[in-house]
């Protein structure tokens, strides 16, 4: 028997303690810290399996040589084939995918003078000095994994630089603001410039993310992102003036977990064939936003960094476009990050949202892969159904950006708000 429980909690835990709130019943944990679904009098224990892929793993540690670089991608065992990506040329820039390596125990050497010498080079690396390879990780199973890429300087030797692995996107797009946002394999003090005016990273860093404001309604901005030596260009339209009855165009779609039939069809965890084709369609017909509401991935995972290495195949796989245009996502079903518990044959038994949720749950898995509003309702509790009206017993992640806002200054709860969602904004 199956059960799927989708009640949410927050808890705090340590090795030998942890305290599960009201929310849950039949679920306890053992004396040494183990924590057990209790079923008809037996014990189901959580699964407590690594990763199977991280994102570090997949980025493969690169060390420029003499002739290119090297990659390990640890007791990976598959293939990578790799070529050149041409930013500044195309409007949808891509890998040129040209050579295939089979991995020697995870490892693999490129030789950047060789495999991209003349007529080759169309990217002009040995002039410029600097150069971006795209690749694709497939296993021996012929699943791919994993797009990444990396970044070199130089004509030979060769050094590492920052690359932009996931972006850059355009978000909470409004009438006079909008938000731009990657991150890149390498920390570095990265900087968008945008009608005239350079946003700057305060600190190296490989979260970049820029509010940009004072913009004019209806109106179309390039947008140059620097990265160490490298640069990327892209335009964004900013939404209509508030109470506008112009016509607009936008897309809606869901549902784009990885499927069979091989290829881009299944890159480990997004159907990376089909959402790519929904993107392209939203751009060519001129859409003002992409509304993606959940099941992008396949999720139901009890680790966070397999998590994540799911959510960036999916957001690769519609980049081209986003640069362009916001995919305004959220969560479905699927987007569960949690505890699951099996019987002594593997078979699951029950599942339910990981927590602390602040540290370990679903909601903070999607936080740590997107950009969205802070809004939403603070969570459930205080509800008719909550446990207990002194404890946090339902994770939200807005209560962690209100909070946010609160330590920042920006808000503040009003005096009569007591256990009610009421804040207002500082004179700050």
């Amino acid at each position: 028997m199956i059960l799927i429980l989708l009640l949410t909690v927050t808890a705090t835990m340590n090795a030998q303690e942890m305290s599960i709130p009201g929310a849950y019943t039949n679920i306890e944990s053992s004396k040494d810290g183990r924590l057990y679904f209790k079923f008809e009098g037996n014990r189901f224990y959580a699964d407590t399996l690594k990763a199977k892929f991280t994102i570090k793993q997949l980025q493969g540690d690169p060390q420029g040589t003499t002739d290119g670089l090297t990659l390990d991608f640890g007791d990976f065992e598959g293939s990578i084939t790799y070529g050149l990506i041409p930013y500044g040329q195309s409007p949808h820039p891509l890998p040129v995918f040209r050579f295939v390596n089979t991995l020697d125990q995870g490892k693999s050497s490129i030789n950047i003078i060789d495999d991209f010498k003349y007529p080759y080079d169309f990217v002009d690396w040995k002039e410029n000095e600097n150069l971006t390879i795209g690749y694709r990780l497939i296993d021996e199973a012929g699943m791919i994994v994993f797009d990444g890429e990396v970044s070199l300087t130089g004509s030979g030797p060769f050094e590492v630089a920052p690359a932009i692995y996931e972006g850059p996107f355009i978000n909470n797009l409004t009438n006079n603001t909008a938000v731009i946002w990657c991150s890149t394999t390498l920390p570095v003090k990265a900087s968008v410039k945008v009608n005239g005016k350079t946003y700057q990273s305060e600190q190296p860093t490989t979260h970049h993310e820029w509010e940009i404001q004072n913009l004019s309604p209806s109106t179309r901005y390039e947008y140059i992102v620097q990265y160490g030596a490298l640069k990327q260009q892209y335009h964004f339209t900013t939404a209509p003036e508030k109470g506008s009855r112009k016509p607009f165009v936008f897309g809606y779609t869901s549902d784009s977990r990885h499927a069979t039939g091989g290829g881009e069809r299944k890159i480990y965890g997004a159907n990376g064939y089909i959402v790519k084709k929904m993107a392209a369609l939203a751009y060519q017909q001129g859409a003002a936003f992409v509304q993606f509401t959940g099941d992008m991935i396949n999720g139901y995972l009890s680790n966070n960094e397999e998590m994540q290495v799911q959510y960036t195949n999916w957001k690769n796989a519609i980049a081209p476009f986003w640069h362009y245009i916001p995919f305004n996502v959220g969560m479905g079903n699927h987007e569960a990050l949690g505890y699951v518990f099996r019987d002594e044959n593997g078979s699951t038994m029950a599942f339910v949202d990981g927590f602390p949720y602040d540290t370990h749950s679903a909601e903070t898995a999607f936080a740590e892969a997107f950009v969205n509003p802070f809004n939403g309702p603070e969570s459930e509790d205080g509800s008719a159904f909550d446990p207990d009206p002194n404890t946090i017993d339902f994770p939200s992640t807005a209560l962690r950006d209100i909070k946010d806002l609160i330590e920042k200054g920006i808000l503040k709860q009003e005096e009569s708000g007591g256990r009610s969602t009421n804040y207002e904004l500082t004179n700050n």
